[in-house]
C-alpha cells in the first residue's frame, strides 16, 4: 500500500491563505510574543534596510558611471581611460 504524499499545502486553507498558528505557539507563557519571534523580525528589519540601501547604492553608482561615460565620449577617449587618470576620484578597482 502506498503511502499518501505531502501535497505541498500543508497549512493553507482552501482560499490560499496560510493557517496561523495557535497563538499558545506564537506567544509565551506570559503572553508576549517568543523571543525567537522578535529576533526574527529584528533581522529581517535589518536585511530589508540593506537591501533599500544596496537598490539606492546601485542606482546611484549607475547614473556616475553613466556621466563618465558621457564625459569620455565627448573628450574622445575610453571610460578606462579616465579611469586609469583618476580624475573622477575612482579607478579601475573601484
Amino acid at each position: 500500500m502506498k503511502e499518501p504524499r505531502a501535497s505541498g499545502n500543508e497549512g493553507v486553507h482552501s482560499d490560499g491563505k496560510l493557517a496561523e498558528d495557535t497563538p499558545a505557539l506564537k506567544r509565551g507563557g506570559d503572553g508576549k510574543p517568543a523571543a525567537k519571534d522578535v529576533e526574527f523580525e529584528e533581522a529581517s528589519a535589518v536585511v530589508a534596510k540593506h537591501v533599500k540601501l544596496l537598490k539606492e547604492y546601485n542606482e546611484i553608482k549607475d547614473v556616475g558611471q553613466q556621466l563618465i561615460g558621457m564625459v569620455a565620449e565627448n573628450r574622445g577617449v575610453t571610460v578606462g581611460s579616465l579611469y586609469e587618470n583618476g580624475e573622477f576620484g575612482v579607478g579601475p578597482k573601484d
